[in-house]
């Protein structure tokens, strides 16, 4: 059973919805808005990205996002992949054009992939404005001094690392990979109708 989306390559003035997850405690979706010439495929011109939080506490916002094309043993593009990278606590929600998207092409019944990432709320640490960075690490409980195990007042917050090396195009160290807690729900499949 395949679980897949449509995309109307056709249809320039409404956003698409691309994309639905929950990280952080809160579900939200991804639309993206297609500009495209029709010859005999549809050469893209530009994609342009939004977030919407739906629930929860947490706000995410989109960091950056880059399109590769799914290139055939020929040498031709047949749909490809959109790696968008949000982050938690970020403000902007809305990309204005997507990278590397000109002049790639897409054909009907081609699938346009949509590649989550999710950036670190900050390069070092674990809070960011007293929001704990869950979905890379999880607090648990507290570490005693070893030079004074009986001093409660050196007692510090535990903190256990979930993620491997990041891993992609995004891979600054600052974006989380496969086989971590943000991983669970990475990746979608559009199919291309018209």
């Amino acid at each position: 059973m395949n679980l897949i989306g449509n995309i109307d390559l056709s249809n320039e003035t409404d956003f698409q919805s691309v994309y639905a997850s929950q990280l952080y405690g809160t579900f939200f979706m991804i639309y993206a808005k297609f500009k495209s010439k029709q010859k005999t495929k549809y050469e893209l011109e530009n994609i342009e990205l939004k977030l919407l939080n739906y629930k929860g506490l947490i706000n995410l916002g989109l960091k950056r996002a880059k399109f590769i094309p799914e290139i055939d043993d020929e040498g031709n593009t047949n749909g490809g992949n959109i790696i968008v990278e949000v982050q938690a606590l970020e403000s902007n929600t809305h990309i204005q054009s997507v990278n590397n998207v000109k002049g790639n092409k897409c054909n009907i019944n081609d699938i346009l992939k949509v590649d989550r990432r999710v950036a670190k709320l900050t390069p070092s640490g674990h809070i960011k404005n007293n929001v704990i960075d869950e979905e890379f690490i999880y607090r648990e409980g507290f570490e005693r001094d070893q030079n004074d195990p009986d001093n409660i007042q050196k007692m510090k917050t535990r903190f256990v690392k979930m993620s491997p090396a990041p891993y992609g195009d995004y891979d600054t160290g600052d974006s989380i990979g496969s086989g971590a807690a943000g991983f669970i729900c990475p990746r979608s499949e559009n199919i291309i109708t018209r």
